[in-house]
């Protein structure tokens, strides 16, 4: 008897150490996503964003989510791109439109390269989802379009951290009322404090991470957007 209970001590602690290691945060970033911009230059047409930075907020009514990325293919580093978006508080698929006062609103920018500056969200959807068990963390789906054209989609798992979010607030704090005035959600030029437009785009890469190879200047005009895996949550 003694010989059964400790194997299936050691089967139910295999099982757990299993569980461990599929859930582990460490595993994969916990925001994905892919911004799709057929009107740049050929090296930015397609890029893959990974991050840990993604949270959310929540008064009860409404909850707001921030998203940060370092330069494509960097796993840590200065913030690059960041998305903003709020609305109306729960767990459910809402819409993304600038001009209903009931959807949600929200902007990208990109800090760096010839692309920099703002871009609203023009329309989509962005889906939150409870996670068993985690009070604390939402599952997120996001497709987006933004007003310039780009398309970004993919996959967050955000941790309610009040305080993360309001840090994007502060940075951006002209912009967000922008994105709260009755006025809807034009541009930020009589903002002089605010992020401005995204520029007409001109053939001139993002920075490069040290050691990168140069950027393919013969990619595809028109790539087919990469499958976003589940985020597992952490344990």
């Amino acid at each position: 008897m003694k010989n059964q209970r400790s194997c299936a001590g050691v089967g139910v602690g295999a099982v757990l150490a299993l569980a461990v290691l599929v859930a582990c945060p460490g595993c994969a970033r916990r925001a994905q996503v892919t911004l799709q911009q057929d009107f740049a230059p050929p090296s930015q047409r397609l890029l893959t964003l990974e991050s840990d930075q993604a949270f959310r907020s929540s008064d009860g009514e409404r909850q707001g989510l921030s998203l940060s990325f370092p330069l494509p293919g960097a796993r840590q580093g200065p913030r690059a791109f960041v998305v903003y978006i709020e609305g109306p508080d729960g767990n459910e698929t809402f819409l993304v439109d600038p001009r209903n006062p009931a959807a949600h609103r929200g902007f990208l920018v990109q800090e760096v390269g010839a692309l920099k500056g703002k871009s609203v969200l023009a329309s989509g959807t962005i889906r939150y989802q409870s996670v068993p068990l985690r009070p604390l963390w939402r599952r997120v789906t996001l497709d987006l379009r933004t007003q310039d054209g780009a398309i970004l989609r993919g996959k967050a798992l955000a941790k309610t951290a009040a305080i993360e979010v309001r840090n994007v607030r502060r940075r951006y704090a002209a912009d967000v009322r922008v994105l709260r005035g009755d006025s809807g959600l034009g541009g930020v030029s009589d903002e002089v404090e605010g992020v401005a437009e995204r520029p007409t785009p001109v053939d001139d890469p993002l920075p490069e991470e040290p050691g990168d190879p140069p950027a393919d200047e013969d990619s595809p005009t028109d790539p087919a957007p990469i499958p976003m895996e589940p985020v597992a949550p952490p344990s």
